[in-house]
């Protein structure tokens, strides 16, 4: 599902990305935040992101007086997969192909069940103020608030959730002390006595991608290749590129973030991987399947 911001004009009209200006953006490292703002039509538009660190799950914080009037609204759309071998895995237009029905709703959320050919899950939506959400179109939701705040939480699930989800506060508490304590548990390199004048971006890198194999490939199942933000090889898991993408967890003083997919390579490759040397001929050996499901 893609959540996400939707601006209109006084007139209804849909705007896009080129309509806003003054952009800032930034990723907090440290705390797991994302900081947006920009200007829209004259006014400031701040959003506020952070994600769960043991779910599916995302809260917001959207502020703007422009939220108030309608010109800026929140919406939640689903596609069906693409089905390709490089891309963003979303096929926006076939429609019939699944479904998105509400199941359940109340004054400060909705549950909406999704259907794509045999995998079923839901998506619960709860905000934190007086809102209206409604069916745009299929697979299309825009939820309108009625002040110039307002904070939402989103859960992916695969059974129906009943709990309340927390709303962007608490979650923002809950991200800090993980990532916290992710940096302060780990190793880390200090380049400061570099006298390589690339020594300050090598060191950039080096903290960014901690946080980025952090986010993408410490699951209990090995990610696509380019992890979870963009679709390779079909979105199959490549256990090839997997542990080169993971084994440096352990360098870095986090070896139980590496064991966690590393059974993954004997309860699942290692039997197809033997039959298949097996039946090619091979006595003592196993031959790997680059992209075995696990």
């Amino acid at each position: 599902g893609n959540v996400g911001l939707e601006l209109t004009d006084t007139n209804g009209a849909q705007k896009g990305a080129n309509a806003i200006s003054n952009i800032r953006q930034m990723l907090d490292l440290w705390n797991g935040e994302i900081i947006s703002d920009f200007t829209y039509n004259n006014a400031a538009v701040s959003v506020r992101t952070v994600s769960d660190a043991s779910g599916s799950q995302i809260s917001t914080s959207v502020s703007s007086h422009l939220l108030s009037n309608g010109e800026v609204k929140l919406n939640l759309r689903f596609p069906y997969p693409s089905g390709g071998h490089t891309d963003d895995s979303s096929d926006w237009n076939n429609f019939a192909a699944h479904t998105s029905v509400i199941v359940e709703k109340g004054d400060s959320f909705v549950v909406i069940k999704r259907t794509l050919d045999e995998t079923t899950y839901f998506v619960k939506v709860q905000w934190n103020k007086p809102a209206t959400i409604t069916e745009k179109a299929p697979h299309y939701f825009v939820i309108t608030a009625s002040s110039g705040n307002l904070e939402l939480t989103c859960l992916f699930a695969g059974e129906q959730p009943s709990e309340a989800l927390p709303f962007y506060a608490e979650a923002k508490a809950a991200s800090k002390v993980f990532w916290n304590n992710y940096w302060k548990s780990g190793g880390a390199i200090d380049f400061l006595e570099c006298s390589d004048p690339r020594a300050k971006e090598l060191e950039r890198r080096v903290i960014l991608s901690q946080y980025i194999m952090r986010s993408n490939n410490t699951g209990e199942i090995p990610p696509p290749e380019t992890g979870l933000v963009y679709n390779s090889w079909y979105g199959r898991p490549q256990l090839e590129m997997h542990w080169w993408h993971s084994v440096h967890h352990a360098l870095w003083g986090h070896p139980e973030l590496l064991e966690k997919s590393m059974g993954r390579y004997k309860d699942a490759a290692y039997s197809p991987a033997k039959s298949i040397a097996a039946r090619q001929g091979f006595v003592v050996c196993e031959i790997r399947n680059n992209l075995t499901i696990p």
